[in-house]
């Protein structure tokens, strides 16, 4: 019984492997024909891009491409704007591109990061009075 299931762990993740290895062919190639030939910068964010960081680094070098942004910056601002709520179920990735493009909609520079703070402590604040 130990052996099969031992057996099978060992499929499953050689098939997650090949998986991957697929996905990011598949998607290499789809950037490749959608990508500008020049570009100075590539800035790159959410889970999937984190899940594919090292692959994408070496597709983005292979390219010739300048600087790659992993938006570290912006994933600090949605874990200090969110806090515990998003970090307990690992939905700070989930959040970046919804928090990056509501600024960018609004055609406005995201905040400064202690104003962030102060703005998220102050709703747990007048949470806590309320209740």
């Amino acid at each position: 019984m130990v052996e099969l299931r031992e057996q099978e762990m060992q499929e499953i993740a050689a098939a997650i492997a090949d998986a991957k290895q697929e996905y990011i062919a598949i998607l290499t190639n789809w950037l490749k024909q959608r990508l500008p030939d020049c570009l100075d910068e590539i800035i790159v964010n959410g889970g999937t891009a984190r899940y594919l960081q090292p692959e994408l680094t070496q597709f983005f070098k292979s390219l010739g491409a300048g600087a790659t942004n992993w938006c570290s910056s912006l994933d600090e601002r949605v874990a200090k704007t969110f806090g515990d709520l998003v970090r307990a179920q690992h939905l700070q990735s989930r959040l970046l591109d919804a928090y990056g493009l509501f600024f960018q909609l609004h055609n406005r520079p995201l905040p400064r990061l202690r104003d962030t703070v102060e703005t998220a402590e102050g709703a747990h604040n007048d949470e806590a009075r309320v209740s």
